[in-house]
């Protein structure tokens, strides 16, 4: 692929930049003809190409796309993130783009991707032209003879590939009417997402809370999306957050059908009017593997020790005594709701409380007990231990919902606890 593509560009330089067979009379579109050759179609990076014709592929395991909408708008994924901006076209007959704005995740895998991000970004705001040549798009930035390499996503061309078991992020709304497509941006640091699972269910966040359903694909290939369900929090920030999440699960029964590629999904009515465009998410830093909280009581009789400790498979408390002859480890189980994996994993204190101190306040001075929370996530653990009963503001929520579990748990061990 890499060798083919570096013939491709060799042609294009000698042939001053056109493909071989293809007439710029007929396929070169420079920006100030912008027509729907442009417009409304979505363009996939295959390489950032320097003054010297030497170039550089987009990392494996990446989709960096690109889309240009005719209210001046521009969408895609950088690689990580979703970014969204504006592209005007100058007197001059340049092309300018941004102000971006982009979500704010952190993705480790593959190694670089955020740096080919940054790059890639910094590439669109500095664009001067635009060029269409064939299936190929050419963005020209700086003014040193650099530029990004695009291919055209054809979606009627993808491939039909397995779409279960893979994390997809949302990148806009589409609304078609006719030939125009409006592209209707994302709330900065909003997640929307789904996962769908061979047994049938389908889950994921809908930007504050957490939604699910049954999904399944009748013989003429339509989609059929039923009982959906969300938790019900209310989410203050960000702001518009919720305006969006009620938009989306209004959409989601609408969704009737279901084509996709390695690295693309794509939901839509039946009438085509409405489209849900996903990319496959990175793991990224902050993917939440496991959840510990629990408390401590220095002096006391009984079981003084308690540990719940929950992951996506289920929730387990442990209790014991200081003294384990007497008051043995004893533990109770229970299954976890997805809909409740999917909370915790969307809250960003899981995120926060990687900047927080260890150890605030004084926990199990004077007999007070201790209290902590403890996440895991793709980038280490990480643990704050505070006064029992006084959670920081900053990790409030996740407390409660940890001893609210510990609560119903307890229930089931019926054993007390006596601090002197």
């Amino acid at each position: 692929m890499c060798l083919a593509l570096s013939l491709c560009l060799g042609v294009l330089s000698a042939c001053g930049g056109h493909p071989v067979g293809v007439s710029a009379a007929d396929d070169t579109i420079p920006a100030a003809r912008w027509t729907s050759d442009i417009i409304d179609q979505q363009w996939v990076l295959s390489a950032f190409v320097a003054a010297d014709s030497s170039l550089t592929p987009t990392l494996d395991g990446t989709s960096v796309t690109l889309s240009f909408t005719a209210d001046g708008s521009v969408h895609g994924n950088a690689g990580c993130n979703g970014y969204g901006g504006a592209w005007r076209l100058e007197a001059t007959g340049d092309i300018q783009i941004g102000p971006l704005v982009s979500t704010r995740m952190a993705c480790s895998s593959p190694e670089g991707v955020m740096l080919q991000e940054q790059r890639f970004m910094l590439a669109l705001e500095t664009t001067h032209e635009v060029t269409r040549l064939g299936e190929q798009l050419r963005v020209d930035y700086g003014r040193d003879e650099t530029y990004l390499y695009f291919w055209q996503l054809i979606r009627e061309q993808a491939r039909p590939e397995p779409f279960t078991g893979i994390l997809w992020q949302l990148e806009h709304f589409e609304d078609v009417q006719g030939d125009a497509v409006t592209v209707s941006g994302f709330v900065p640091e909003s997640l929307l997402t789904a996962l769908f699972t061979d047994d049938g269910v389908v889950r994921g966040s809908a930007g504050c809370n957490a939604w699910s359903a049954h999904w399944s694909v009748a013989d003429d290939g339509s989609l059929g999306l039923s009982e959906i369900v969300a938790t019900e929090m209310a989410c203050a920030e960000p702001a518009g957050v919720m305006p969006q999440e009620e938009r989306f699960l209004q959409a989601l029964p609408r969704m009737t059908q279901v084509v996709n590629d390695p690295d693309h999904l794509w939901l839509s009515s039946t009438d085509g009017s409405l489209v849900l465009p996903f990319v496959r998410r990175q793991e990224g830093v902050n993917e939440l593997r496991s959840v510990r909280g629990g408390t401590s009581f220095g002096k006391c009789l009984g079981y003084c020790w308690q540990e719940l400790h929950l992951t996506a498979a289920g929730a387990t408390l442990t209790q014991r005594g200081w003294n384990t002859n007497t008051y043995p480890a004893r533990s109770a189980r229970q299954v976890v709701e997805t809909a409740l994996w999917n909370r915790l994993s969307n809250l960003p204190e899981v995120r926060d409380m990687q900047s927080m101190d260890d150890t605030i306040g004084c926990p199990d001075c004077a007999d007070g007990g201790a209290e902590w929370v403890e996440v895991e996530t793709a980038s280490g653990s990480k643990r704050v231990t505070y006064e029992y009963g006084a959670p920081p503001k900053e990790i409030a929520e996740l407390a409660r919902v940890l001893a609210e579990l510990r609560a119903v748990l307890l229930a089931q061990l019926e054993v007390r606890t006596v601090v002197r």
